[in-house]
C-alpha cells in the first residue's frame, strides 16, 4: 500500500464531517442568539473549523507523500481488501454507542447517560479493569458537570 493512503482518506472523512458539523449540525441544534458576549454556537464552530483545517493539512500531507498512485484502481482495491471484519464491527459498535448516547441524552439526561456511555466505550475498547473504568466514568462525568453546568452555567440535557 502506498504511503499516505490512510492519511488521505482519514483527512477526507474528517473534512467532510467538520463541514457538515459547521454548516448543518451546529446551526440545527444550537440557536445563535446572544444577549451579551459570544453566541452559544461560537466555540463549537471554532472547534469544527479547527478540525477542518487540520484534516485539510492531513489530506494535503497524504497526497504529497503518496502522489497519484493513491487514487488508482489497484491501490483502492488493495486497501479495501486489507479491511478486516473486526475493524468494521468495532466501528459499527462505536457508532451505535454514539447514537445510543444521543438517545440517552434526550430521554434520561446527561448525568445518567454519560457515565454509562463512557463505561460502554471502555468495554468496546476492551478495557478489563472494571472498577477503574467505573471510577473514570463517574469522575469524568462529574468534572464535565462542574465545568459546564456550574462554572460556565451552560444548561445540560
Amino acid at each position: 500500500m502506498g504511503k499516505g493512503f490512510k492519511e488521505v482518506y482519514t483527512g477526507l472523512v474528517l473534512l467532510i464531517f467538520s463541514v457538515l458539523m459547521y454548516f448543518v449540525i451546529i446551526p440545527m441544534n444550537i440557536k445563535s442568539y446572544a444577549v451579551y458576549g459570544l453566541p452559544p454556537s461560537f466555540f463549537p464552530k471554532v472547534i469544527s473549523a479547527a478540525l477542518a483545517l487540520f484534516s485539510l493539512l492531513l489530506l494535503i500531507s497524504g497526497v504529497r507523500e503518496g502522489g497519484k498512485e493513491l487514487f488508482g484502481k489497484e491501490a483502492i482495491s488493495k486497501h479495501l481488501r486489507s479491511i478486516n471484519k473486526k475493524t468494521v464491527k468495532n466501528i459499527a459498535m462505536i457508532f451505535g454507542l454514539f447514537i445510543l448516547y444521543l438517545i440517552g441524552l434526550g430521554t434520561i439526561g446527561f448525568l445518567i447517560s454519560t457515565p454509562i456511555i463512557i463505561f460502554l466505550l471502555g468495554l468496546a475498547f476492551r478495557w478489563k479493569r472494571y472498577i477503574i473504568l467505573t471510577i473514570l466514568a463517574l469522575v469524568a462525568t462529574a468534572v464535565l458537570y462542574v465545568i459546564f453546568g456550574i462554572v460556565l452555567g451552560s444548561p445540560l440535557p
